[in-house]
């Protein structure tokens, strides 16, 4: 028996385990053991989002309407990063017919997909400083852009498809961000980001941008200080790039 069954193992990276019985076919047995172990490891991470947006959107004190509004966007930015997760090990317990598996998610793959979406009734490029501050009001928000229906994510990169098309006065925007390299020189400790990004209006690319970004602390700083000053050097390029390609369309 593997001993990730009896207790979680000793990583720093999100970990979830999961079971099923044999009351179905093996496949759907297999599948739910893998969903299970996805929700056990979702449920350390929504947390996580939760604690992180509570601080920087209400810097720790909400109104009930702001955390009904958290825990939205908390459910749906976990959805996302759960694209992440890693099957690492199945097991089957011949005795009593179990099976059990072990789900991963690295804390150093931070990369974030979000996608977004802007209605504009009647579309204008005069809705093009409006949208700018959209953007800059989410980037400020540690890269917690509430996501567009799943149905719609690949609008940002090709909007001819029937579903993207049926919006007609839509603008469709995709955002990636990864950390690249966490230098260490045992005094300051940096984070370098890269991000990239792209709006479009029907068939025509209205933005696009890749940027690179960093932030630099002492060494004993945590990660999540660190990226919030990244985020800030994040978000002034991102809006420079955009509001430049959006004042050459006027």
């Amino acid at each position: 028996m593997p001993s990730w069954v009896s207790g979680l193992p000793e990583t720093k990276d999100y970990v979830g385990v999961g079971q099923a019985g044999s009351s179905e076919g093996p496949e759907q047995q297999i599948r739910a053991a893998e969903d299970w172990a996805r929700g056990s490891l979702a449920a350390g991470i929504s947390v996580k989002i939760h604690e992180q947006l509570v601080q920087n959107i209400c810097e720790g004190s909400c109104t009930a309407e702001e955390q009904s509004k958290i825990l939205l966007k908390a459910e749906s930015k976990t959805k996302h990063t759960l694209k992440g997760v890693d099957i690492k090990e199945r097991w089957l317990d011949r005795g009593s017919c179990m099976v059990w598996v072990l789900a991963t998610l690295s804390r150093d793959k931070v990369e974030l997909r979000r996608a977004m979406m802007f209605n504009l009734s009647p579309p204008s490029i005069e809705m093009a400083g409006l949208l700018v501050g959209h953007l800059e009001k989410m980037l400020r928000e540690d890269f917690a852009v509430v996501a567009a229906d799943a149905r719609l994510e690949g609008c940002a990169t090709d909007s001819a498809t029937p579903t993207c098309q049926d919006r007609a006065n839509t603008i469709f925007g995709a955002i990636t961000v990864s950390l690249e390299k966490e230098p260490m020189d045992g005094q300051f400790r940096q984070r370098n980001f890269r991000v990239k990004g792209s709006l479009r209006f029907q068939d025509r690319l209205l933005s696009s941008f890749d940027v690179p970004c960093k932030a630099r602390a002492e060494a004993r700083a945590d990660a999540q200080t660190i990226d919030r000053a990244a985020a800030e050097d994040c978000r002034k390029k991102v809006q420079a790039t955009m509001k430049k390609d959006l004042e050459m369309m006027d």
